[in-house]
């Protein structure tokens, strides 16, 4: 479940709102391929997912005496389950945006890579280590300041290869690359480092905020117009046992979807969160798919409720949330269908010390995930009809470092013995880069040779 669905005010929702803009900004998503038949049933199944957290995440936390009270207080109680896996993740408070270091270690026989990525208000270092069979014991690094990008390699300890992507090229380093690609390479370089600027970063956080709470603001004016009114009742299944349950119905006409989403892109333009007009080369519009809908028709939303809980959401009598659990067994479930086809299911079962998280995707388990939230320890088995792979290791949660470590591998898919181990912490060591300059700006013909010719003494070739 996503963090958004466990608010406890309007400011931590605003800032995970505004974090969720600033990070999709721009990108697009893949789903899987259904049927033909089932295309247009599973585009509903999208919006009609989006439509509902937005609307449990809001419930969550406004919740009043009026007509809508008995749903939204079903909502909350419906997702308030165990789980204690996200009671774990939920130490972590993130990464300091000021300082923190983001690191991979992945070790496949005898063979290992190592990175960091590293950054503080000054700076954004990477660091990696190789040891291979053919580059044996090899560390590189790099800093990238707001003017330019400093390279150094352990084989060349005396050379600081420099390449300053906000100045003209005029060396022979155009005959090699061309000139589109470094200034393609430049847009890049320039786009991370305005960024990253310590006080670019600290506007950011400030603009992040401020439009969290207009979206929100956008949410709650066009929740506020809906109402919910009683509707025929309906069986479900819960626990084991088929229960009638109260309906209830409320209509979301299409031009309110239309005014959020013209309202929230016009949220993304006033703080500055429309990467794709500015970095038109990196970023696409994620709004112009969305303007693709039929915004003509409306949308119905109906609850049905049994024992203070949401037991089935239902749009357009054509797509299914169905929910389930025991939150005395320590069970939940949730399902998608569409058309008395399941899409894909999530179950949870808690017990003493262990959780065991299933996701099946029609009805065919493809992931299982067994933890201990006492020692850290976890299981995941990955297959769709047949078995894929079986992982194991640990991941722990700390309010400034999170951790998740894979320590061993089975699969027939992957012959090799390997290991991962993924981190981020709240701490920043840099290292200091020294050496004389290589400018590749205005590299020489002679400085390409003398360059080679180190390289080739060393053991990189």
């Amino acid at each position: 479940m996503s963090e958004i669905n466990n608010p406890t005010n309007e400011e931590a929702v605003a800032d995970q709102a505004a974090e969720m803009a600033a990070d999709t900004a721009g990108q697009s998503a893949n789903v899987l391929d259904l049927p033909p038949q089932k295309n247009k049933s599973w585009l509903i199944a999208l919006i009609a997912a989006v439509v509902i957290i937005l609307v449990a995440a809001i419930v969550m936390v406004f919740g009043r005496s009026t007509p809508k009270e008995k749903v939204e207080k079903a909502m909350k109680n419906t997702f308030s389950h165990k789980s204690l896996l996200w009671e774990n993740m939920s130490r972590f408070k993130g990464a300091n945006q000021k300082s923190n270091t983001m690191g991979v270690n992945v070790k496949v026989d005898s063979e290992q890579m190592a990175f960091e990525l590293r950054m503080n208000e000054e700076l954004l270092q990477l660091w990696g280590k190789v040891n291979m069979e053919e580059i044996p014991e090899m560390e590189l690094w790099a800093n990238l300041t707001d003017t330019q990008v400093e390279a150094r390699v352990s084989e060349l300890e005396d050379t600081l290869i420099v390449y300053k992507f906000r100045e003209p090229k005029t060396g022979v380093l155009l005959d090699y690359t061309s000139r589109e690609t470094l200034d393609m390479i430049d847009e890049a370089l320039i786009m991370i480092t305005d960024l990253l600027k310590a006080e670019e970063r600290e506007e950011a956080l400030k603009k992040q905020k401020e439009a969290g709470k207009e979206l929100i603001q956008i949410f709650m004016e066009e929740y506020e117009k809906l109402e919910i009114t009683e509707a025929d009742k309906a069986s479900y299944e819960v626990d084991g046992q088929t229960v009638e349950c109260q309906g209830y119905k409320m209509l979301v006409p299409g031009e309110s979807a239309k005014t959020i989403l013209q309202k929230t892109e016009a949220v993304y333009e006033k703080y500055g969160f429309d990467y794709w007009t500015v970095y038109e080369e990196f970023y696409e519009n994620p709004f112009e798919l969305l303007y693709d809908a039929d915004f003509s028709e409306d949308l119905e939303i109906s609850f049905y409720l049994a024992q203070k809980k949401v037991v089935a959401i239902v749009l357009n009598n054509q797509v299914e949330l169905l929910f389930d659990g025991d939150k005395d067994q320590g069970t939940w479930s949730m399902e998608m269908v569409v058309e008395e086809q399941s899409i894909w299911k999530l179950e949870s079962t808690v017990e003493g010390n262990n959780e065991e998280i299933v996701l099946a995707i029609g009805e065919v388990p493809m992931i299982d995930l067994s933890y201990n939230g006492e020692s850290s320890q976890f299981e995941l088995n990955i297959g769709y009809y047949i078995p894929y792979a079986k992982v194991s290791g640990v991941m722990e949660f700390s309010e400034n470092e999170l951790r998740i470590a894979m320590d061993k591998l089975e699969s027939a898919y992957f012959p090799f013995e390997m290991t991962i181990d993924y981190y981020i912490k709240n701490e920043t060591v840099m290292d200091s880069l020294e050496g004389e300059a290589l400018n590749l700006n205005e590299l020489t013909e002679s400085d390409m040779m003398l360059l080679y010719m180190k390289l080739e003494q060393s053991s990189i070739f």
